[in-house]
């Protein structure tokens, strides 16, 4: 083999290098090649995989925070219907706090104006009793001038209560006269015009001139106690009385107004009986018998059975003891205990239940009308026979005084003893009406019949 020499043979060991350094260049590529891929030959690196997962994770937590940004806003706008709703909801309570302060006030000036009213009352009676019984002439003019039946009776009233309203000295006198004199139901002249043409005439009864209808009682010389109301009665003609009925009124009544309803209903067909129309206590809210008030009332209207806890309140000895002393009045006058009776309607019958069951010797009878009994009947040592009849009468849609009540106060007097009788009217109210009032008169005449016989 030929050596190259000199030149040629530097040529021949550079292109030797040369070739070297082209064979390399492929390896050289490739490792470059693999550092770029890097370790894992043009995979992708561990991970790679997460952080794809990140991106996704933000666009839920945006959307997430879009749909609170959302909730957030509907919160609010409740917050706000509920703030506006709880602004007009204290608007309101003000406005019914100054409207319960405008009542208040208002109760309290009508309070003032009954006061006013009651006092001047009783300024002018001592005035129209006089003058009443010393014009027998004008009052009989007067008497005479009012209704004959039941319908004028009650416009007589009314034309009273506009008197006495009125204040004027001749409007009193002509109130009490109209209202006094009304003493019947159904037709006829007036027990009062009656009354004055027989004194007219001259003697009536035993040489005694007939005393008019209407007169306060006692002829003047008998003062209810304190605090109760005027007297009204309702005497026979010629002042002969066989028989008496004390009639206890309530609610908007007092002795005045029964004697211008009841007593119009009752005088006809008791024609020889003396109604007694007292009033009760002069108090606030209306006069009344026994101090049985709203607490009362609720605790009744919950549990019927505790009417039995309610026999001691306040006025109820006041009432019976004054009931009691006219019934001693009425026997002073020649009536038999047996012929008197004793009733009532609502407050006034609870009262009416209370005198007539512990009255000393037995009465003829006691009547409630629209009432109830309250505590337990009074003792009487054993002597049931001594206690009077006892007859009640009930609306059956009653909702003042309800007819639970009066089936209450039947049981426990029946359980007592007593003789006890009880009608329901279906569909009455807390009033009276013509079939009840019928009814009372035929108890009341069969027992002055029977006592005759």
């Amino acid at each position: 083999m030929l050596r190259a020499t000199g030149r040629h043979a530097g040529t021949a060991r550079h292109g030797t290098r040369h070739r070297a350094a082209v064979d390399a260049v492929p390896d050289l590529v490739h490792s470059r090649r693999g550092a770029l891929q890097g370790p894992h030959g043009g995979r992708k690196p561990p991970g790679t995989e997460e952080v794809a997962g990140e991106g996704e994770g933000e666009g839920h937590q945006a959307e997430h925070f879009q749909k609170t940004v959302a909730q957030t806003s509907q919160i609010k706008d409740a917050v706000e219907r509920v703030h506006v709703k709880t602004q007009a909801a204290k608007e309101a309570a003000v406005a019914v706090k100054d409207s319960f302060g405008q009542y208040q006030g208002t109760i309290t000036a009508l309070k003032g104006q009954l006061d006013r009213v009651d006092g001047a009352a009783s300024q002018f009676e001592g005035e129209l009793l006089e003058h009443l019984a010393g014009d027998e002439r004008a009052s009989a003019q007067m008497a005479g001038r009012g209704a004959a039946r039941r319908g004028a009776a009650l416009a007589a009233a009314a034309l009273a209560a506009a008197a006495l309203a009125a204040g004027g000295r001749r409007g009193r006198a002509g109130a009490c006269a109209a209202g006094a004199a009304t003493a019947r139901a159904t037709g006829g002249p007036l027990a009062a015009g009656r009354a004055a043409a027989a004194a007219r005439a001259g003697r009536r009864g035993g040489g005694r001139r007939a005393p008019r209808a209407g007169r306060r009682a006692g002829e003047g010389q008998f003062q209810p106690p304190e605090p109760y109301g005027p007297l009204f009665e309702l005497r026979p003609e010629g002042g002969l009385a066989d028989s008496a009925l004390i009639w206890l009124h309530c609610g908007a009544g007092n002795g005045a107004v029964a004697s211008w309803t009841v007593g119009a209903d009752l005088r006809e067909a008791l024609p020889s009986t003396s109604l007694l129309f007292p009033t009760g206590t002069v108090r606030l809210p209306f006069p009344r018998w026994v101090a049985f008030g709203y607490d009362e009332v609720n605790k009744a209207m919950e549990n019927t059975s505790a009417l039995l806890d309610f026999g001691h309140l306040g006025i109820m000895q006041e009432s019976v003891r004054y009931v009691h002393a006219l019934v001693d009045r009425e026997i002073a006058r020649g009536i038999r205990p047996e012929r008197i009776f004793v009733a009532g309607f609502s407050n006034g019958g609870a009262a009416a239940l209370a005198a007539g069951l512990s009255y000393q010797a037995r009465l003829g009878g006691v009547l409630g009308a629209s009432t109830f009994l309250l505590g337990r009947p009074p003792e009487r040592d054993g002597q049931l026979e001594a206690a009077p009849p006892v007859h009640l009468f009930h609306g059956g849609a009653d909702p003042v005084v309800p007819v639970e009540w009066a089936h209450h106060s039947r049981k426990v007097l029946d359980d007592a003893g007593l003789s006890v009788s009880l009608k329901v009217y279906p569909g009455m109210w807390h009033s009276r009406c013509e079939e009840e009032t019928l009814d009372m008169l035929t108890l009341i005449r069969g027992t002055l019949m029977q006592q005759k016989s």
